[in-house]
């Protein structure tokens, strides 16, 4: 096996599924590409059979996490996560990250549709859209901090990599500021759950992803379908086993 990385880059991504054909490699797993499409017509051209993980393409299988129901239970935990004492405000609730991409329009639908249904409203600026870069994502808590003179209650974080602009806006701030504040994370990361403050996170099931991805290139041929891998919702202080607990010592 064979793990290149394109970097998001459309171009880029068809460069190196020709280069990778040219090495005469018998399939193809396209995670993640934004255009995937694209990848598609030149594997379709070399005869290259082919699978989209991750984000979802409309020429080849695609074998994604169900991010609309993944994105509805992580809100759903936000809020829950405030007691009826001190209930959480809609105007109290934003969401940091995301692009114009499939994952992040189903999780941004799945929020408002979540925070309008459980706190009965969902102001217009309750989505902060940063892309995936931490930078731009540190720029935007940057520029909320100075409009607003604090953070919300609770931020719903659209990635792993957005959470790591936030966490660069912690660095060098008292941790008194965030004493009170409740976040969510659209990924897991063991150490993330263990942030002196309640971490939310949503876990793709990339095993089930991979397995179902594996199941159909090796099957016959038919009409292109996207299939959907239910996410796992995990709870904050968490540590759960990961592919490295089966490596075994050998010294």
């Amino acid at each position: 096996p064979v793990v290149v990385s394109a970097s998001r880059d459309p171009e880029e991504e068809r460069r190196t599924a020709e280069t990778l054909i040219s090495y005469s490699i018998d399939q193809l797993f396209i995670v993640g590409a934004t255009d995937p499409d694209g990848v598609h017509e030149v594997c379709e051209l070399a005869g290259l059979r082919h699978i989209n993980i991750d984000l979802p393409g409309a020429k080849a299988h695609s074998v994604i996490s169900d991010n609309y129901e993944g994105a509805r239970m992580l809100t759903k935990a936000i809020i829950r996560r405030f007691g009826n004492d001190d209930p959480l405000r809609p105007d109290e609730l934003f969401l940091f990250g995301g692009r114009n991409d499939h994952a992040s329009r189903e999780r941004i639908a799945a929020f408002h549709a979540t925070k309008k249904a459980l706190l009965g409203a969902d102001p217009e600026d309750g989505v902060q859209s940063s892309g995936y870069s931490p930078d731009i994502t540190l720029r935007a808590f940057e520029a909320f901090y100075q409009r607003h003179g604090k953070l919300p209650r609770a931020l719903f974080i659209n990635s792993s990599i957005n959470m790591e602009g936030l966490l660069r806006f912690m660095a060098g701030r008292p941790a008194e500021m965030f004493s009170e504040l409740v976040v969510g994370c659209y990924d897991y990361d063991p150490f993330g759950s263990f942030l002196p403050f309640p971490v939310i996170m949503v876990r793709q099931n990339v095993e089930a992803m991979i397995t179902k991805a594996f199941e159909l290139i090796d099957g016959p041929p038919t009409a292109p379908q996207t299939f959907l891998i239910a996410p796992e919702l995990i709870q904050p202080r968490s540590a759960l086993k990961g592919p490295l607990d089966t490596l075994k010592d050998i010294a």
